[in-house]
């Protein structure tokens, strides 16, 4: 080996130092404007593609090429439902790792990502100190995944990704060889794909919820376009359930809560109950379900349901065999549905409206009679007969509401329990304002009494469901079209007496008897008639000794003086000496026809009127 004996001259070894700093230099400046490259292709492919994954994966890599001593990386996205950190992207791992979770309040992870600081750890004891809290068993799971025997986790970087306050994961950097020191500058350039991977996922998801809102509104364009040539058609009810049902992708059932019909789709199975049958029982006065407020899911059931309303007013519902929530296009498709369907239905009322009108104002040229051949033959439309006795009768909803709208729904609903008798015979019908009336012949089947007892049974089934009070009268059947106004008349009164007396139900005019002959006294005639007989047994002096009830149970077991002491609990001596005095305070004689019959008769107008 020749050994050199020369000795540079100062001038000489600056010379030599600064060749070997431009040496250095020039080498530095490659691995910056390598390094600048990959920025560039990181930011093309992030522009030019929208594919997260693999976006993910391409920023893990440049960043495990650019980092000195980089061994292994992983990106761990939060997932708000679960709430803990999800691995997204990985190199140096095997798939294993897709499997493990972290939790955002523990390790490295938890820590870097609820502070939003980048950390570097430069190592294992400093590791240690922040993964002490972390279950082993995800630590084995870590440490089991790395592709390589034996291998030890020197070193770490940790940033944290996000978009402004947008907290979206951590990525991390994982460093086996301990030839070198990770330090701050590694952190930053980590830091700077960090920002990379946060754009890309902040572009993902609008783009994804661009693709979706776009989808949705191409999806609900369609949907509007099929139920307006629906209408355009004027398809029926049956064909708009169907349609429902087809787009819904489960069968449906609609529910005409007036007519109480069912329009079920192909694949639904409806069974009516006791409860559903008339469309009230399952809702209140108030137009509310009786189900859970929220969800509109029926007790004891697998279904929900879709109501459908006129403003305020309950015109029906859809039926639907899920429990769960409903999607938006779900909600869509119904929402859609209901508006066709109530336009349907609201045709439907117009033009039964104007048949109520028609049927009225031939009903009112009956009451005139004044071209009998011309009704007659008017009658023939009805199904009646002008050679048939005819009578009338009348109901009145006593709904006790301000809203229109809900008074005639209560009309209608009540005119289809009566259109689905089985048994009904011909008549002419219509409701106007909070009345029903009825014109009929008499037959085998069909007379003054056997209609109200038709007519008990629709109104005890309607008052159980709505709790509303319904009350009617039925005049005489008389020959000749003359004696319609007649029957009305007498239907009228009975009318009147039964909604004096508050009794509900149907009362025919032969069944008032007696008291047809007070109908048309004035109320306040018959109370100053009540007051004048039985006052003086009214005053505080007499009130306690209970005269005027002894006197009630007398008339009522007609006047058995056992009975009625049975009843009063007393001795029949004690009742001889209440009677007199009762004869005493009203100066009457209780064996005489006439003062007896007065007494009856105020006895017996104070209860009815």
């Amino acid at each position: 080996m020749i050994q050199s004996t020369h000795q540079f001259t100062e001038l000489e070894q600056q010379h030599m130092e600064y060749l070997i700093r431009d040496v250095l230099l020039r080498h530095q400046l490659s691995t910056e404007r390598e390094h600048h490259q990959r920025w560039l292709q990181s930011l093309r492919q992030l522009t030019g593609s929208l594919r997260l994954d693999e976006l993910l994966l391409t920023i893990m890599d440049h960043a495990l090429e650019v980092l000195p001593s980089a061994s292994a990386g992983l990106f761990l996205m939060h997932d708000p439902i679960s709430d803990n950190m999800q691995p997204r992207a990985q190199r140096g791992f095997h798939d294993s790792i897709y499997d493990y979770r972290a939790q955002t309040h523990e390790g490295i992870t938890g820590r870097v990502f609820s502070e939003g600081v980048a950390r570097v750890y430069p190592t294992f004891a400093s590791i240690f100190e922040d993964i002490h809290n972390v279950d082993e068993e995800r630590l084995g799971l870590v440490a089991g995944s790395f592709l390589g025997d034996d291998l030890t986790v020197h070193g770490m970087l940790a940033v944290p990704v996000r978009m402004h306050t947008d907290k979206i994961g951590v990525m991390l950097i994982y460093q086996f060889d301990d030839s070198r020191t990770l330090h701050q500058g590694d952190l930053d350039k980590l830091q700077g794909f960090a920002d990379q991977a946060a754009i890309a996922i902040v572009h993902a998801r609008m783009y994804s919820e661009l693709l979706d809102n776009n989808r949705y509104l191409e999806q609900r364009s369609q949907i509007h376009r099929v139920y307006t040539q629906l209408s355009i058609d004027n398809a029926p009810l049956e064909q708009i359930v169907q349609t429902a049902a087809d787009m819904l992708k489960f069968p449906v059932c609609f529910v005409d809560t007036e007519a109480q019909q069912t329009y079920s789709a192909e694949g639904y199975e409806y069974i009516a109950t006791e409860q559903d049958t008339s469309g009230n029982a399952m809702w209140t006065t108030d137009d509310q379900y009786a189900v859970d407020a929220a969800s509109h899911k029926i007790p004891s059931s697998n279904e929900q349901i879709y109501p459908v309303r006129n403003g305020s007013l309950l015109v029906g519902y859809f039926q639907l065999p899920i429990q769960r929530a409903l999607e938006p296009l779900e909600e869509v498709i119904l929402e859609q549905a209901s508006a066709i369907v109530l336009l349907h239905m609201m045709n439907m009322y117009s033009m039964t409206g104007m048949l109520y009108r028609q049927s009225r104002d031939f009903f009112d040229e009956l009451l005139q009679h004044r071209d009998p051949h011309t009704l007659a033959d008017g009658l023939r439309r009805y199904g009646l007969h002008a050679e048939s006795p005819l009578y009338v009768a009348l109901l009145q909803v006593d709904s006790d509401t301000t809203d229109v709208r809900i008074a005639e729904n209560h009309i209608r609903q009540l005119i289809a329990r009566i259109d689905r008798q089985p048994e009904r015979g011909a008549y002419l019908l219509f409701g106007s304002s909070d009345k029903i009336t009825l014109l009929c012949n008499t037959s085998s089947a069909s007379t003054p009494s056997q209609l109200a007892e038709q007519l008990d049974v629709i109104i005890s089934h309607w008052q159980r469901d709505s709790s509303i009070p319904v009350y009617g009268g039925i005049g005489g059947a008389y020959d000749g079209l003359e004696q319609i106004a007649r029957s009305h008349n007498e239907a009228g009164r009975a009318l009147s007496y039964a909604r004096r007396r508050r009794q509900t139900g149907v009362m025919t005019y032969a069944d008032i008897g007696i008291n047809r002959l007070f109908l048309q006294q004035e109320p306040q005639e018959i109370e100053n008639y009540v007051q004048e007989i039985l006052s003086p047994l009214r005053s505080p002096k007499y009130a306690a000794a209970e005269l005027e009830q002894t006197l009630r149970m007398y008339i009522q077991e007609n006047r058995i003086a056992a009975a009625t002491a049975e009843k009063l609990f007393i001795h029949p001596n004690t009742l001889y000496v209440r009677l007199r005095r009762i004869e005493e305070i009203l100066q009457v004689n209780l064996n005489d026809s006439g003062d007896w019959m007065k007494v009856y008769l105020a006895c017996h107008l104070s209860e009815t009127y």
